[in-house]
Formats: structure tokens, sequence, C-alpha cells
């Protein structure tokens, strides 16, 4: 649901998928059509704790680019993409924990404010 991919020099760029947009509205899953399924239905998670978990994932990518010139997490293994490298996997699941909680305890701060 996002991407995070070097741009020119030393720009990063992050995408989210537009989808999570639909939560501003009170949405919290997208049903889809799933074809390889014989047209079963199945939802994916749009909700705001979602979009945050989908952000702190972008943002460790970010770092690793920044850090290593390479990022790599559990989803170049389960893609078999030829990028997967297990140690920075494991520092990308880290750096995603960590920021995931600094943004929902600022977010959780503000939204008692």
């Amino acid at each position: 649901m996002g991407h995070c991919f070097p741009g020119q020099g030393k720009e990063i760029k992050i995408e989210l998928n537009r989808l999570y947009l639909l939560n501003k509205f009170g949405v919290d899953k997208y049903f889809a059509n799933n074809p390889e399924q014989s047209g079963n239905y199945y939802y994916l998670d749009i909700s705001f704790d979602k979009m945050i978990e989908t952000c702190a994932h972008e943002i460790a990518h970010y770092i690793q680019l920044v850090k290593h010139d390479r990022s790599s997490c559990e989803s170049d293994l389960v893609l078999n993409n030829g990028r997967y490298n297990a140690k920075l996997a494991c520092e990308h699941e880290k750096f995603t924990q960590e920021i995931y909680h600094l943004i929902k305890q600022d977010y959780s701060a503000w939204e008692r404010k």
C-alpha cells in the first residue's frame, strides 16, 4: 500500500495508495474482487492505524536507503525478487516498529487535546 524509491540525486520519494483517502470519509475497509480465486471478495485494511503502519514502513525504507544505499524487508522474501537481505530486513522491522510507536504516541497525545 506504499512504496519508497530513490528520486534524483539524494531525493527519496514515498508514495501511499490513494485508497487511504477513503478513511477520511469513515471507510476502514476496501472490498475488492480477487479474480485469481474465482471472483471471491476480500478486503484491504485502510484504517488510519494501518496508514500509520504503512508510513512507518516506508520511512524505515527511507532511513535504510540513506544509511546503506539499499533497503530490504520481509516483502522482498515473499516476492522472491532477489533483493532480500536478512540483516537489513531485521533492521527494517526494528525501525518500522520504533517509528510506528513514535507516530502513534504523538498522534494519541494530539488526539486527546
